[in-house]
């Protein structure tokens, strides 16, 4: 962020439960990511070799 530069969230949808207590709310900035996820499944087990 550059500096002086205001931080600014925007609210794109907002909703008020029936029991007036409750307010669900979706926003944020938006912006780009790429994750990337190393080692996420096991590893294969290794196929017999002998063919039992």
């Amino acid at each position: 962020m550059l500096e002086g530069e205001q931080d600014r969230q925007r609210i794109e949808r907002a909703s008020i439960h029936p029991d007036g207590r409750q307010i669900a709310y979706l926003g944020g900035e938006k912006k780009k990511e790429v994750w990337v996820l190393e080692n996420f499944l096991p590893a294969a087990k290794a196929a017999n070799s002998a063919g039992h």
